[in-house]
C-alpha cells in the first residue's frame, strides 16, 4: 500500500469523510445532495460563483484524491461533459 494511501485512511479515520478543506467539504455536501450528479458549472453555481476555477479544480481534485469522489465524462462531439459524483 502507497504511503500516502495510509494517511489518507487515517485521516477519515478521525475525520470522517470531512477533507479539512472548507472548498471541497462545500463540493462534497452539495454532490451528495445531487446523487444525479453535478458538473462544474453546476457546482460553480452552488458555490455561488465566490470561487475561482483554480480553486474549484484543486478542491476537486482533493475529493477524487481522497476518494469521496469521482469524476465521468461523456463525449458531446466537441468539449467532453464532465460530470461529478460523490462516493
Amino acid at each position: 500500500m502507497k504511503r500516502h494511501s495510509i494517511g489518507m485512511m487515517r485521516a477519515r479515520y478521525l475525520f470522517g469523510d470531512a477533507t479539512g478543506d472548507p472548498v471541497a467539504d462545500r463540493v462534497l455536501e452539495a454532490l451528495r445532495a445531487h446523487p444525479a450528479g453535478s458538473t462544474r458549472t453546476e457546482i460553480r453555481d452552488i458555490l455561488e460563483r465566490n470561487k475561482n476555477a483554480e480553486r474549484l479544480r484543486q478542491a476537486l481534485v482533493l475529493l477524487r484524491q481522497t476518494g469521496l469522489a469521482r469524476r465521468a465524462t461523456e463525449e458531446t462531439g466537441g468539449r467532453q461533459a464532465e460530470s461529478w459524483f460523490a462516493r
